[in-house]
């Protein structure tokens, strides 16, 4: 029974190159050339691209020897050989949680175009998605689900700012959270309560209730990949604090 066609099958340069290079019929030696893949690499490749059936072949004799070539009939467009897929995997490999709006603006890609390739790639499990009411924000698929909540509020301002407050300074009340972000009470208020509910930060009851880190070590390291420069600076400061990190 011939494998299932699915993208990820052949996302190797060689392979690709076979694809973009069969939109006519070719014969083997023609591919090879036109590829520069050892001839002996065309034919397995080939193989493998005719039992997923993406591959065509139409025979023809010469001189009484049979010869075939070969013609793509699904071109590889979301495989990460692909420039403007590898554009995106770069910009959301150094972004971390990019929301789409961001994505747009760095890669210059036109916005219906970008919006083809991210869905393809969401699709087919080059890149996931993690959707909220007012924002897209992308990740590659090897993030950890408990890191996508922490690099999506590290991307906010207000969130950033009390996440790295308490991560320098520790258990913190909501007065000394609110000097220290010079924002309205309200807004750190909403904001404390939805890192809360996020299981991001923790309550500490009391007569004068304080707020703490769920996991000082995980906010450490996503923010090492959001900000480096943010993270090298915490480190220098509180050198004693973060040395087993």
């Amino acid at each position: 029974m011939a494998q299932k066609f699915t993208l990820d099958s052949f996302d190797d340069e060689f392979s690709y190159k076979i694809l973009k290079s069969t939109k006519k019929f070719k014969t083997v030696s023609e591919i090879s050339a036109d590829c520069k893949i050892p001839i002996s690499t065309t034919y397995r490749r080939i193989k493998d691209l005719q039992k997923n059936g993406v591959l065509e072949a139409t025979g023809f004799i010469m001189d009484g020897v049979r010869f075939n070539k070969y013609k793509c009939t699904k071109l590889l467009k979301y495989g990460k050989y692909n420039p403007k897929v590898k554009q995106i995997l770069s910009i959301i490999t150094s972004n971390p949680g990019i929301c789409y709006n961001e994505l747009q603006e760095n890669s210059k890609i036109p916005n219906g175009t970008l919006s083809h390739y991210i869905s393809s790639m969401v699709k087919n499990a080059k890149i996931i998605v993690k959707r909220t009411s007012r924002r897209s924000w992308y990740f590659l698929p090897d993030t950890k689900p408990s890191e996508i909540n922490l690099i999506i509020n590290l991307r906010k301002e207000t969130g950033r700012k009390i996440l790295s407050f308490l991560l320098l300074h520790g258990p913190s009340s909501f007065t000394d959270i609110q000097k220290s972000t010079i924002k309205a009470p309200a807004t750190i208020s909403l904001t404390i309560t939805h890192l809360v509910e996020l299981e991001l930060v923790k309550r500490i009851p009391g007569t004068r209730p304080k707020y703490e880190l769920a996991n000082r070590d995980l906010t450490f390291e996503c923010i090492k990949k959001i900000e480096p420069n943010t993270s090298d600076k915490i480190k220098e400061r509180f050198a004693d604090t973060f040395s087993y990190l």
